[in-house]
């Protein structure tokens, strides 16, 4: 057996007893230091707790991912030619800077320095050295000492660089794209950990996108809010969208920040020179319009941004036509309520109605409320419609109950907002209305999307309370199809909870609606265990009536049991007082 401590022990000998050698050196050091071999191979890599700073890897982890798993996209072609230079070359030593991706997604900024040690035989190895390399800074964010703010272009130093590209893509063979990096679900997370963790989160972000951009490229942070960055050189939609992609890896969804675990994501919009742009204000003008694109129609989600189109433009014009004439339409009372039947599924009798907004343009005929409604939400109206609806469907809810007495009293149910409790005092507002109206606070039911604790949580829970104590029921819509938990079913005082119509589409059918069935037995459980009542929505066949009430739902509504009528219709409806076949 050779001596292992001799230059004559074979290669793999070598390097082990290089690696102990290097290893007492640098335990405790700030540097990566590892051994190749002459195929480029890691055969040894300190795991001085360096490697876990810097990519957030364990050492073993590190060492069975390939190059093209950690080198940027744009620097791997680089890296790789680096490395097989100085294998060629023994005794060579060269110096690179390159970006890694960090465990988290993002990336940060190494240099790497090989020196060729393979003919060395007491090292046999390409010996390389890894710091990080810090960006320039900024100063550093609050609380944080590890990472750096990067530079970034304010609105008009961007705007500087947009018209210099501009001028240049028109005078001769030069592209470029510009993309609009906006964050998801921004108010709900000032709303949820204040406004200090919501910065944080942005600054991380600003610092991902920086490492990720090339030297060429400009990144801004808009007054606005978002992120902006003009990609020189790229003016081909494809490769836009492939940086794009990088952007949602590197952004990442999850962010740690003083031990709150966030969930995030960009949503993106781009638009490119080949639409041949006259001034930057445009170029910046559809990259925005782009990513409102992406937000409204989830086109940016998963990886997948929303580049320019003209027809985008085509409906943002149509967009604030509709804005501006919906202000005129509360003046000029051509907003209507129109009312849904809900039945009782034990008696098949009316119970009540839901109150829905409807909109009669003079022009364009009835418009959809999936419509006018994020209109009426997005310019700060949508709490004088919902007023206007509760009085109007209030005011005629009493006079039905006078001119036709049932025991119990039909009810009313209301769909409430989130943007509704801004105002924080939309508890004072309904029991303005109830006195306004006399109708009696047990027969409301106001109908809370899932979302509405994520907007204004203090003053939801604070009105609620009160109108509670009213009397005033309040029932969870559209459950089932998102992300609300059973736990959270607990975290308001619910009455009811509404189920989807996308579960109840294909009950009654031949097979009874296999899975949809189970789960919306499982959802009339859980709620009845937690004493709410519930109410399906879409029913459309006798075999769906049939199904829920064998599956003990109390109440139904949907085109089987009518569809919505105005006032007038609803008052000739209930007076023929209607009743449903039984089982």
């Amino acid at each position: 057996m050779a001596d292992p401590g001799s230059p004559s022990g074979d290669d793999t000998t070598s390097l082990r007893i290089a690696g102990s050698w290097l290893q007492a050196l640098t335990d405790g050091s700030k540097e990566v230091v590892a051994l190749l071999d002459e195929e480029a191979s890691v055969q040894y890599l300190s795991v001085s707790g360096a490697v876990q700073h810097m990519l957030g890897y364990e050492s073993l982890d590190l060492m069975a991912m390939s190059p093209g798993e950690i080198v940027h996209p744009l620097d791997l072609r680089k890296v790789l030619d680096a490395v097989q230079a100085v294998i060629t070359h023994p005794g060579g030593r060269l110096t690179i800077g390159y970006r890694a991706r960090h465990r988290a997604g993002h990336y940060v900024r190494l240099e790497s320095t090989a020196v060729n040690r393979l003919r060395n035989p007491y090292v046999n190895a390409i010996v390389v050295h890894t710091r990080e390399v810090q960006a320039e800074a900024q100063g550093p964010p609050p609380g944080s000492s590890r990472h750096p703010r990067p530079q970034l272009e304010d609105d008009a130093g961007f705007l500087q660089h947009l018209e210099e590209a501009v001028e240049r893509a028109s005078a001769g063979t030069y592209r470029f794209s510009v993309m609009i990096i906006d964050l998801e679900r921004q108010e709900q997370i000032v709303e949820a950990y204040g406004a200090d963790i919501a910065e944080r989160v942005t600054v991380e972000v600003g610092l991902r996108l920086h490492a990720l951009l090339r030297p060429g490229d400009k990144l801004a942070r808009l007054r606005s809010g978002p992120f902006a960055a003009l990609l020189d050189g790229v003016g081909d939609r494809t490769l836009a969208e492939r940086i794009a992609a990088r952007v949602h890896k590197t952004v990442g969804r999850r962010f740690e920040v003083k031990g709150q675990d966030i969930l995030t994501g960009p949503i993106i919009g781009i638009t490119t020179s080949d639409r041949r742009y006259e001034r930057g204000d445009d170029v910046l003008r559809d990259a925005l319009l782009a990513a409102s694109k992406a937000r409204g129609d989830g086109e940016g989600q998963e990886g997948r941004p929303a580049v320019f189109r003209t027809q985008m433009q085509v409906q943002k014009t149509r967009h604030m036509t509709l804005l501006a004439e919906l202000h005129n339409a509360l003046a000029k009372e051509q907003l209507k309520v129109f009312f849904l039947p809900v039945v009782n599924m034990a008696t098949r009798t009316l119970s009540g109605f839901e109150a829905l907004a409807r909109w009669e343009h003079p022009q364009r005929g009835l418009i959809s409320p999936e419509l006018f409604i994020p209109i009426a939400e997005e310019a700060g109206l949508i709490r004088q419609l919902g007023r206007f609806v509760l009085k109007e469907a209030a005011a005629a809810m009493v006079q039905w109950h006078q001119r036709y007495p049932m025991d119990p009293a039909l009810s009313l149910s209301v769909n409430v907002s989130p943007k509704q409790f801004a105002d924080f005092d939309f508890d004072e507002q309904v029991v303005e209305i109830l006195d306004e109206t006399g109708l009696d606070p047990k027969r409301l039911v106001l109908e809370l999307p899932e979302n509405v604790l994520l907007e204004h949580r203090q003053a939801v829970t604070a009105s609620i309370e009160r109108l509670r104590k009213l009397g005033v029921r309040l029932s969870l819509d559209n459950y089932g199809v998102g992300p609300t938990s059973l736990g959270s079913l607990t975290q308001l005082p619910y009455a009811a909870i509404k189920i989807h119509r996308s579960l109840v589409r294909h009950l009654g059918s031949v097979d009874e609606g296999g899975r949809e069935k189970d789960l919306v037995a499982a959802l009339i459980g859980a709620a009845h265990e937690l004493s709410m009542e519930v109410v399906a929505e879409g029913v459309e066949r006798p075999g769906q009536a049939t199904q829920l009430s064998k599956l003990w739902c109390e109440y139904a509504q949907g085109y089987l049991f009518g569809r919505p009528l105005d006032a007038d219709g609803t008052a000739s409806f209930i007076a023929s007082y209607p009743r449903w076949w039984s089982d």
